[in-house]
């Protein structure tokens, strides 16, 4: 069998078959990429992390090691079940877009009732900029729905005339 996958794709066999060693520099490089990686995300990884890790997934598993996986499983299986669900909050557009109009309202009405300027002004901008990053958040969202309304308009538009050029 080895052969035939040899012949078909020789590239990836190295002229060590019955091993498979991996090439020192290709495994060097890649764990360079993944501490570079890990680093701009603000973790802890070194290249060491990397290769005892890789040196880990070597060995082989004994009956023991598998037991003890099984053990695992079945505890976090069981406290899945019993550990209470917390709601997940999170923003939605209407939602965001209500706060907004609330919050808009509230400075007219300082504005409106407030006889010094400055001071409603001052008032009206720092309200602004204390939301702003919840107005970060909803332009994204606004962005993510506009692109994936976008894309699946697209996809329907192919897909409809490619039907229509292969009947």
């Amino acid at each position: 069998m080895k052969g035939v996958w040899k012949k078909l794709c020789p590239q990836l066999f190295d002229t060590n078959v019955e091993g498979f060693e991996e090439p020192a520099e290709i495994v060097q490089q890649n764990t360079e990429g993944i501490v570079i990686l890990a680093n701009r995300l603000y973790l802890v990884v070194s290249a060491t992390d990397i290769n005892d890790l890789l040196e880990a997934h070597k060995k082989e598993l004994t009956n023991e090691d598998l037991l003890d996986m099984e053990e695992q499983e079945e505890f976090e299986e069981v406290e899945d079940v019993t550990a209470p669900e917390t709601p997940v909050h999170s923003f939605n557009l209407k939602g965001l877009e209500e706060a907004f109009q609330h919050m808009e309202k509230a400075i007219d009405i300082f504005e409106s009732q407030d006889s010094n300027f400055e001071r409603s002004t001052k008032v009206a901008r720092d309200l602004r900029n204390d939301y702003a990053c919840y107005k970060e958040i909803y332009n994204e969202r606004k962005q993510t729905t506009i692109t994936a309304c976008l894309q699946k308009t697209a996809v329907t538009s192919y897909v409809s005339n490619e039907s229509k050029t292969s009947e």
